[in-house]
């Protein structure tokens, strides 16, 4: 019988827990004048409505990007693990290769989170069933097959491992469900097809033609905001003002650039956002300048970050501030390449 660790490669199917972060480098804008608005994708409708936090991953346009080639030295080889290895080998199912794009319902917790996901792709059923259920089981609800995998996962202290179960269906043969600490029934039962949070979806509407993007509500801020290292009342009074926030992003060429936005309840609270995201820039830039911390830190990441301060640009609109940051391939770490030129013609 295969060991329990195999199994945390199921989760992979969907890019939900650890595949996510290979992609996490693609994020990006589209228009200097906010992020790109577009309807809701049809699988984050399936998604419960009341959740606190939703992302996205148009996993196809990221993968026929420029910017992909770019960085996957950076991101290394899943095929290069054992355990990801036979997987791919059992069920034909690779990531990279087979998943289009990717959803998430995500409700944070103080020492853990449950998510809900679907997933887009191409799959084997029976291969990746039979994969599953040689150390997991098989459930139904209604006519369909619910299949609960048991994967290792750190204990709250981080020092140790427990086990919890991931439970995952097949809506369609292109489409699974999956969850981690979540149900699957109101997906399953068609609850949330035709319910609404009309200023959630307005949010979501705002970054949805982004090819990556995460909406949150205030009530997934942390409550203890010292937990941040944040000690300042009033910077916590203007954090506490934030109702929603986007994180957009798409490649443009060969280029990952980011754009974060933040609604606040007013416009005073969201000009003094602005005023304290500007401040925290010359902080950091003063900081920099000080020999001393640059010795702490790796020549390439004082680089980066010093780039980053300085092409930053916070921005208001509103009650919406804006933070946007346009990377470079030299900033994360890769050399650019040179636009390839045609052959002159012999005469």
């Amino acid at each position: 019988m295969p060991s329990r660790r195999k199994f945390l490669v199921i989760p992979v199917i969907l890019l939900l827990l650890g595949g996510a972060a290979y992609y996490a480098f693609f994020r990006a804008p589209a228009k200097p004048a906010g992020p790109a608005p577009g309807p809701v994708p049809n699988i984050i409708e399936l998604l419960p409505p009341e959740a606190p936090v939703f992302a996205f991953f148009d996993i196809t346009t990221l993968r026929n990007s420029q910017l992909s080639a770019e960085l996957s030295p950076l991101a290394g080889t899943p095929a290069s693990d054992p355990d990801y290895a036979e997987f791919v080998r059992q069920t034909g199912f690779d990531y990279e290769r087979d998943l289009d794009r990717a959803a998430l319902a995500i409700w944070p917790g103080p020492s853990a989170s449950t998510a809900l996901a679907i997933a887009e792709g191409r799959f084997d059923r029976e291969k990746i069933t039979q994969y599953a259920l040689r150390s997991g089981r098989a459930t139904k609800h209604q006519s369909i097959d619910i299949y609960e995998v048991p994967v290792a996962a750190p204990t709250q202290n981080g020092r140790g491992k427990t086990t919890k179960m991931i439970s995952f269906a097949f809506l369609a043969p292109d489409r699974v469900v999956l969850a981690d600490g979540a149900s699957l029934d109101s997906v399953l039962d068609h609850a949330n097809a035709n319910s609404s949070d009309t200023a959630l979806r307005a949010r979501i509407e705002r970054v949805a033609g982004a090819a990556i993007f995460v909406t949150a509500r205030s009530n997934a801020l942390p409550q203890d905001l010292s937990t941040l290292g944040i000690k300042s009342g009033q910077i916590e009074r203007i954090l506490r003002s934030i109702q929603y926030l986007n994180l957009a992003g798409r490649p443009a060429g060969n280029q990952p650039n980011i754009e974060a936005e933040a609604e606040c309840d007013s416009v005073a609270n969201a000009l003094q956002l602005a005023t304290v995201l500007d401040g925290l820039r010359w902080i950091g830039n003063a900081a920099l300048a000080d020999p001393r911390n640059r010795r702490q830190m790796q020549p390439q990441e004082a680089a980066l970050l010093d780039s980053l301060l300085r092409l930053a640009e916070v921005s208001r609109e509103g009650k919406v501030v804006r933070l946007r940051v346009n990377l470079t391939p030299k900033m994360l770490g890769t050399p650019s390449k040179p636009p390839r030129q045609k052959p002159s013609k012999q005469p």
